[in-house]
């Protein structure tokens, strides 16, 4: 994951004003400045939008720091607003190295300075003075046959290669890491990612799936300079380390901190706040224009919405989507397909923006500047209530931010939808 800045031209776009919103829109949000407009009027970001999430949740600053909000709290940073969907942290004392069930080997856990979050305390996983491997490690059962990501935050401090070793009789994920380079190495099991963060903290994940899962050791090594997993310490060589995660995903999500018990990190459902019958004030239901801009952290194995005007279901909507690297509209009236069509590609950290105009037997879709791709023969849904961001009913969460959405309640022209998808 890249963590980047808003593309924030529009050179070229018609409909440009000096306000912060484009010129004929009737509501905008700007995530990464907590702020929305309705009717021409600006207010804060949880005034037009509602969220049901009934747990604690972080999320990353635009300088890679993290930042911990509240149950029902919008998860709004400078990157964006983040969308996941559910999943459990199953490692326990997540950021107490030196209590049970972890286990140290020819190792010492002593206090550290401050974590990613710059508000609590690391702990520092100190090599002894004998010759042999030297490490951490808590023993989970898990389940045969499903995939898992372990991931630590780790800073070097006289150690700067690590490794992440998950084993239940046989490896089923493993890999050195590299804290000058910020680069994998050896890869011997599974899949691995690294990610910068501020103040020289790293998150570092591997990912496989466990043939058995009974007593699968979570195992956090350090490596000497050559990257020998076995070696004579110094007794005084470390690395800081802070916020295990052991989860059922093909990748790290957001950190979810444990103590004496596994936690949940629940569902971010996230929805515009209606407008009587309307999903959301100003909403045009025979024709308009949505144009929205994201970051997709992570690959998906099953689509995900960026927005969807509904009626609580994928029966009758109005939605944009990402599946398999593309970005589509669909047009959906009486449970019936009306349109379906790709309007780009995107890449997995990188900014994207995507312009879509609907009217009836009138859809069309642009992304990131591309040719418009349309569909003259679609029929709209009627009755649509419900305003969902990064989801649909309470599903097909994003896994990513929504870092810009603005509303027209008109159809614009093609030439227009490409240039605000630039």
């Amino acid at each position: 994951m890249r963590i980047q800045t808003c593309r924030t031209s529009l050179a070229g776009a018609p409909r440009r004003a000096a306000a912060w919103w484009p010129a004929g829109a009737s509501m905008a949000l700007e995530p990464t400045s907590d702020r929305a407009m309705v009717s021409g009027v600006t207010l804060p970001l949880s005034n037009l939008v509602s969220i049901n999430r009934n747990s604690i949740g972080t999320a990353l600053r635009a300088d890679g720091s993290l930042q911990e909000f509240q149950a029902n709290q919008l998860r709004a940073t400078d990157r964006g607003l983040l969308i996941e969907p559910t999943t459990t942290n199953v490692i326990l004392q997540s950021q107490s190295f030196g209590m049970a069930p972890w286990f140290d080997v020819a190792a010492n856990i002593a206090a550290g300075g401050p974590g990613p979050d710059a508000t609590t305390n690391s702990n520092k996983l100190v090599e002894n003075s004998t010759s042999s491997t030297h490490y951490v490690v808590q023993t989970v059962g898990l389940a045969a046959g499903t995939e898992y990501t372990s991931s630590f935050y780790v800073k070097a401090d006289g150690r700067a290669r690590v490794q992440i070793r998950c084993n239940d009789g046989a490896d089923w994920a493993r890999c050195s890491f590299n804290l000058n380079t910020g680069l994998t190495e050896t890869l011997t099991a599974g899949s691995a990612q690294i990610t910068a963060l501020a103040d020289n903290w790293f998150r570092i994940s591997v990912t496989g799936t466990p043939a058995t899962g009974v007593g699968s050791g979570i195992q956090l090594y350090l490596l000497d300079d050559a990257g020998n997993l076995s070696y004579l310490g110094d007794g005084v060589s470390a690395i800081e380390v802070w916020g295990a995660q052991l989860e059922s995903s093909s990748f790290a999500s957001s950190y979810i901190q444990t103590t004496a018990t596994n936690t949940t990190r629940n569902v971010d459902n996230i929805s515009l706040i209606p407008s009587g019958n309307l999903p959301f004030a100003g909403f045009n239901p025979n024709a308009g224009t949505f144009v929205v801009e994201y970051l997709k952290d992570e690959a998906n194995t099953g689509f995900t919405r960026l927005f969807a005007i509904n009626k609580g279901d994928g029966n009758d909507e109005i939605t944009l989507y990402a599946f398999s690297g593309n970005v589509s509209v669909l047009i959906a009236a009486g449970g019936v397909s009306q349109a379906d069509m790709v309007g780009g590609s995107y890449a997995i950290g990188t900014v994207g923006r995507t312009a879509m105009g609907y009217a009836s037997n009138d859809i069309a879709i642009s992304t990131d500047g591309g040719g418009v791709v349309a569909d003259p023969s679609a029929n709209l849904p009627t009755g649509l209530t419900v305003a969902n961001i990064g989801s649909l009913a309470g599903g097909t969460q994003l896994n990513g931010t929504i870092r810009a959405l603005t509303y027209f309640p008109t159809r614009l022209s093609n030439a227009e939808l490409q240039a605000l998808s630039v």
